[in-house]
């Protein structure tokens, strides 16, 4: 067969609806898995074969986020309420939401869930309760410990979202002890480092911190992994610096997200290399984030946040 009857063959085969839809599970599954790049990759193949289609975008908008590809994720974002003319989905204002938060805009991320929930169908209820506690969050952030709680008391108290958001809220209200033992009741609930590690940080208990990094190196491998808060607690409490530079500078080679370098920064200033911190701190601090423990870590570093 002539070589450009072959490619539009292909081509022919790549544009029917059936592998059109098992390529976006594909993608979906990808994200799924934490795999940030492969995801993204397909994603933009798909997005060149069909570039009006909506859920592509919010595919293309998840991985830009958990890559810290910043700039793309907001152009993205702005083609797929474009695409919308101001009708985007549940999904398109959540992501929406993400990119505000993570830029420094609170108030704007609220705004945009607020748009998300009056979008949102009946029957949703998973959906309804993550978003509940990531609204809740918000206000955490902002300061509104009030409306957050409120938030929270029409989220499903066992969804692990909503406990997770609890802990912080609680926290934020002084009360360590009741964060630590919802925590607890968390980390019980799902085998997953994270959990540990923020029960750890509340309690300050040894052997939390060495639940944590057990469970936490088991994963150290895996693309769902929990290597930043391993690397802040190797700088911090657990008192291995240049392990924690090495896996923080590792995990910084596959994603450049606000989180992963700053824990980057925080293990070189802890292994006495102030001047590559403070460096990696400026592009943290210049996509605008206001999280809380970034800015106190900034702090640490003589570096005075805008």
């Amino acid at each position: 067969m002539n070589y450009f009857l072959l490619l539009l063959a292909a081509s022919c085969l790549a544009a029917e609806p059936s592998s059109f839809d098992q390529r976006k599970a594909n993608i979906r599954a990808l994200l799924q898995q934490s795999d940030y790049v492969a995801a993204l990759a397909d994603a933009r193949l798909l997005n060149r074969q069909w570039p009006d289609d909506i859920e592509t975008y919010q595919m293309m908008v998840t991985a830009h986020l958990e890559l810290g590809n910043y700039r793309e994720a907001d152009e993205e974002l702005q083609w797929m309420l474009d695409l919308r003319i101001g009708k985007a989905d549940v999904q398109g204002y959540w992501l929406l939401a993400r990119f505000r938060e993570v830029t420094g805009d609170a108030e704007g991320a609220i705004e945009a869930m607020n748009s998300a929930f009056s979008r949102l169908q009946n029957g949703e209820k998973a959906d309804r309760s993550r978003m509940l506690a990531y609204l809740a969050h918000l206000h955490i952030v902002s300061g509104k410990l009030s409306l957050a709680n409120k938030i929270l008391q029409d989220s499903d108290a066992t969804d692990a979202a909503t406990m997770f958001v609890r802990s912080q809220l609680l926290q934020a209200q002084s009360k360590p002890e009741e964060a630590a033992l919802l925590l607890r009741r968390l980390a019980a609930q799902r085998d997953d480092p994270r959990n540990l590690y923020a029960l750890a940080e509340a309690t300050g208990e040894a052997a939390d911190y060495e639940a944590f990094e057990k469970a936490a190196r088991r994963i150290t491998g895996s693309l769902d992994n929990a290597n930043r808060e391993l690397a802040l607690y190797l700088a911090g409490p657990g008192k291995q610096p240049s392990a924690a530079v090495r896996i923080a500078r590792d995990e910084s080679k596959r994603r450049r997200d606000v989180l992963t370098l700053d824990a980057l920064a925080f293990a070189l200033a802890a292994n006495g290399d102030r001047e590559a911190a403070r460096k990696i701190m400026t592009e943290v601090l210049a996509t605008g984030t206001q999280d809380p423990t970034i800015l106190a870590h900034a702090i640490r570093l003589g570096m005075k946040p805008e």
